[in-house]
């Protein structure tokens, strides 16, 4: 979820950027993981995992069409 509550340790979606060969990098802090990284074409979903990761980074290739992210810890 990629808001943030006082009482529980959530990711935060940090960044966002584009790197050479069109690949989006995604930067979060806080949370638990191991994480899931889920996108979806619209912000109220359907949402699909496109990464599991430990770290708080990933790469994922940019797409022509409009994107949300999203990350959930364990």
């Amino acid at each position: 979820d990629l808001h943030t509550s006082a009482n529980v340790d959530v990711p935060f979606l940090e960044r966002l950027h584009h790197h050479v060969g069109d690949v989006r990098v995604l930067t979060w802090q806080g949370g638990t993981g191991p994480f899931t990284v889920q996108d979806a074409g619209d912000v109220t979903g359907p949402w699909s995992n496109v990464a599991t990761t430990s770290d708080r980074t990933t790469s994922q290739p940019a797409q022509a069409a409009r994107r949300f992210f999203r990350v959930l810890g364990k």
